[in-house]
């Protein structure tokens, strides 16, 4: 049996265990609050200077154009869209099917009949089949999703 000096031990050990694990929850919560806000504002600090960046390079395609090299341009803007598609040619590889595809297929439709117009000046190689694939990109074609 318990004495009166064991039980107020025990009660004790509980309290402080209880008073520490609670104090031990609120640093880790408050510390993965903090990394979560860091986490977050690195991607926002990295959307927001990739949007400066394009604008930039916009700008300098403004000037370009402002100063009659406008074939020069229109090569800048082919190759742009050559690399987006490449980019994004691993769609099927990388979301699941079950995510729903939005505007997505309607933009590389958009990019399709361009191409159809418009063949891209690559040359044969990785970066061309990469862009090939992504121009075949269509929504019922489930078998390509993994």
């Amino acid at each position: 049996m318990l004495t009166v000096t064991r039980k107020r031990l025990v009660a004790a050990s509980i309290v402080a265990s209880g008073l520490v694990g609670a104090a031990a929850g609120y640093a880790l919560s408050n510390l993965s609050c903090h990394v979560a806000n860091l986490v977050g504002a690195n991607f926002a600090s990295l959307y927001y200077q990739d949007r400066a960046a394009i604008l930039r390079v916009e700008v300098e395609e403004l000037q370009r154009l402002r100063r009659g090299e406008v074939s020069s341009v229109i090569d800048t803007l082919e190759t742009r869209v050559d690399l987006g598609l490449a980019s994004i040619s691993t769609y099927h590889d990388n979301v699941p099917a079950s995510f729903p595809p939005h505007s997505f297929y309607k933009d590389v439709a958009a990019v399709r009949n361009y191409r159809a117009d418009h063949p891209s000046p690559l040359p044969d190689g990785p970066v061309r089949d990469a862009a090939q694939k992504a121009l075949a990109l269509r929504p019922d074609d489930e078998t390509q999703h993994q």
